[in-house]
């Protein structure tokens, strides 16, 4: 579900997973540090991102906040989402192996974006800082989306990058280029 009006924009998206493509193929069959498959999930029904984001200024700044998940907006790759492998998606470099607010984990969490110049953005979010705590025994406990634990941290990030091109006719490729900080 998405709703936008002229400066409020409003989404809801759930997520479910079958056995199909939530079996946990990197863990159970492949033994790698990076999720085998970006469509790696809990086998269950869950809520993925519930936000609202309110644009001010022109459309020069816009404040989101809500159950935000990371990698819908920071360190990615134009061309990424086309490739159904991890090596595209989430750095490793980032998460360090610790839980990050990036699918299928969405968290509580407010993003900041300014567009100082044209073509040009500076971002910045803040998430709960471990979106997937789990039991004594490790079995995770946040498997439909809407378990809030806000007591163990923050994930920071932030971001600036700047974007060119998108005119084939005059030869110019489309690009962006970014610089970014994320503290765990």
């Amino acid at each position: 579900f998405f709703f936008s009006s002229r400066r409020r924009h409003t989404r809801l998206q759930g997520d479910w997973s079958s056995d199909v493509c939530s079996s946990d193929l990197s863990g159970k069959l492949v033994g790698d540090y990076m999720a085998l498959s970006n469509l790696d999930s809990y086998d269950s029904i869950r809520l993925y991102e519930a936000w609202l984001q309110q644009q001010f200024l022109g459309d020069k700044i816009s404040l989101r906040l809500g159950q935000l998940a990371a990698d819908e907006e920071f360190a990615l790759t134009d061309f990424g989402a086309v490739f159904r492998h991890s090596s595209t998606g989430w750095p490793t470099h980032i998460s360090g192996g610790a839980p990050n607010p990036v699918y299928p984990y969405a968290v509580p969490g407010v993003r900041l974006e300014v567009k100082p110049i044209a073509n040009s953005f500076i971002r910045f979010g803040a998430y709960d800082g471990d979106p997937d705590p789990g039991d004594a025994n490790g079995k995770p406990l946040n498997s439909n989306g809407i378990r809030y634990n806000l007591g163990e941290g923050a994930f920071l990030i932030a971001e600036t990058g700047y974007t060119w091109g998108g005119d084939p006719k005059g030869g110019i490729l489309k690009g962006t280029a970014k610089i970014g900080r994320a503290h765990v």
